[in-house]
């Protein structure tokens, strides 16, 4: 099968590099010297007991945690790229049999290395301008985790087909996880030219139309390119419409809820036209995406075929009809690339 059109997911990485935890430099207290001896009976002045050399001031402590989070953050975004990478490189292959692909995945150990680095995420201490926010990753982790064990269970039962619906779902947990931090963290935890998680905000203020699609647009895309894009060669025909059967739905509800959130909005004079062809082309997808969940359901695999590539069509025209402007603010360029 295609790939429904070029929202194509970049090489999603879904592999943690293991993070040191360790700050004392902010937590421990200076050790008491060894060298006096204090009689038992002696009451001992509190000023002589720590020597001042030895005190830590707090303020200079506070960059270098900031510092150490962040690029902790950041050393493990490298190694979830670098160790996803390979997965898709594995899953594009041409494999003599589908054993073959199995064994190569079983060998990596992929999913024990994702448990236990999000362990090793979770458990980061943050600087305080980063406390609440760190809260909220932890909270959001735990679905990451769920889905970490599906991979964990497919890969142990030789399941491909469980492990092209637990690779998809955990890329979207992991992607829905960023897009509830600040550019700042979402940025340490991203993928390099990730095309569906955008940390930048381009448009204006909270609930300016800008703002609202923006947002709902980035939404759709990291609902939307995971879903489609876990299709491995190696799949038989049948295999192919269980993955199908077990992901498309989702896809048709996010562009509907996309496409209903777009619609309830009131563009200004200026962006009327490029609304009304976001609009159309949500609502033709979102047709596409029905009619390919009831073609797998009547195993009709040309049918399929065809849809997909009227899927290309449908994006290939919202692209050569949508503003520059629309396109580089509002959706960060998805459609056309007016920079270059």
């Amino acid at each position: 099968m295609r790939k429904y059109f070029q929202l194509k997911s970049a090489t999603y990485p879904i592999l943690f590099g293991v993070i040191a935890v360790v700050l004392s430099a902010c937590s421990s207290a200076a050790a008491e010297p060894t060298a006096t001896v204090v009689p038992t009976a002696t009451v001992v002045p509190t000023a002589t007991v720590v020597p001042t050399a030895t005190v830590v001031p707090t303020a200079p402590v506070v960059p270098q945690v900031r510092s150490f989070y962040l690029d902790s953050l950041e050393n493990n975004a490298v190694q979830v790229t670098a160790a996803f990478a390979r997965i898709d490189e594995q899953m594009s292959k041409v494999w003599p049999t589908k054993d073959s692909l199995l064994d190569a995945f079983s060998d990596s150990d992929l999913s024990q290395e994702i448990i236990s680095s999000l362990g090793a995420v979770v458990q980061l201490f943050p600087p305080d301008e980063f406390e609440e926010e760190h809260r909220i990753l932890q909270e959001t982790a735990k679905t990451v985790v769920e889905y970490a064990h599906d991979l964990e269970r497919a890969l142990q039962g030789r399941d491909l087909v469980g492990m092209m619906v637990a690779k998809a779902n955990f890329a979207v947990s992991y992607k829905r996880m960023l897009l509830t931090l600040s550019p700042r963290l979402c940025s340490a935890l991203g993928i390099d030219n990730d095309p569906e998680v955008i940390c930048e905000i381009n448009a204006g203020a909270p609930g300016t139309y800008d703002a609202e699609v923006e947002r709902l647009f980035k939404v759709f895309r990291v609902e939307f390119a995971p879903r489609v894009t876990s299709f491995a060669l190696a799949l038989s025909e049948e295999e192919r419409f269980s993955v199908l059967a077990a992901l498309n739905r989702e896809v048709e509800v996010a562009t509907r809820e996309a496409a209903e959130k777009l619609a309830a909005l009131s563009p200004p004079d200026g962006r009327v036209d490029d609304h009304k062809i976001l609009l159309t082309f949500l609502e033709d997808t979102g047709k596409t995406a029905s009619a390919i969940t009831v073609a797998g359901e009547e195993r009709d695999d040309s049918k399929i075929e065809q849809l997909f590539t009227q899927s290309g069509t449908v994006f290939e025209a919202a692209g050569a009809a949508i503003s520059c402007e629309y396109s580089e603010t509002l959706l960060h360029g998805i459609f056309r690339d007016c920079v270059s």
